[in-house]
């Protein structure tokens, strides 16, 4: 994958490649956050019918960017799709003539998404992530941290720490300011269609540096 250029998303390329990339995420969610909590209920017992909701959510979400940025973005654009990295799991890594940029997905449909500050609008430490009137801040948190191991995966290599390393929260079926893009901690909220316009603008990687990139990180993430 690494020497393919283009945006590139693992797990096949068409509407069949992604409906079997979505229902392999489903089934890893499923057995890794269900049976290990009900390992002692006798599995007659067990109804795996309803977890499923919010874990199928979660997977239709970052499969629908996914599709939808294989789309829109040029050839200059690279995705690694589900990747693991010290932080955990990153639903996206793009690698584009901008830089690195480090991706999770939200699908909060028709929920109202804003960000909150404290009296006397604090700076970016008081700001919080509210989505329908539930503080969702951790979700910018848990991104803050797999940037940082992004970024530290980067520096392994000599030429790695002049590579710029971003953080976005790509928020998928949300309405969202049409003037202004949300921030929170620094961190933004954007659409899919203004995430693809971000990875595809000119910045200081050539396609060699970029490849390079790509080439460290399609090695150092494995699939999750």
């Amino acid at each position: 994958m690494s020497g393919q250029q283009g945006a590139v998303v693992d797990g096949g390329a068409g509407a069949g490649g992604l409906r079997y990339e979505a229902l392999r995420r489903l089934r890893v969610v499923r057995e890794t956050r269900v049976r290990p909590r009900l390992a002692h209920v006798p599995s007659t017992l067990l109804d795996t019918r309803a977890p499923e909701r919010p874990a199928a959510d979660e997977v239709a979400g970052s499969v629908l960017a996914a599709t939808r940025l294989r789309h829109r973005c040029g050839p200059h654009v690279s995705l690694l799709d589900d990747r693991l990295v010290a932080a955990g799991r990153v639903d996206m890594i793009a690698v584009a003539r901008t830089g690195v940029t480090v991706v999770d997905v939200r699908r909060w449909p028709r929920m109202r998404v804003e960000v909150a500050r404290a009296a006397g609008f604090l700076p970016a430490p008081g700001e919080r992530l509210v989505v329908q009137g539930q503080d969702r801040t951790r979700v910018v948190a848990e991104l803050e941290r797999q940037r940082a191991a992004v970024r530290a995966l980067l520096d392994t290599a000599p030429w790695g720490a002049t590579v710029p390393v971003r953080a976005v929260l790509c928020v998928v079926d949300t309405d969202l300011p049409l003037l202004s893009t949300p921030a929170v901690r620094g961190v933004p909220l954007v659409a899919t269609c203004q995430l693809s316009r971000r990875l595809n603008r000119v910045g200081p990687l050539s396609d060699t540096e970029r490849a390079r990139v790509l080439a460290l990180l399609d090695g150092a993430c494995p699939r999750a």
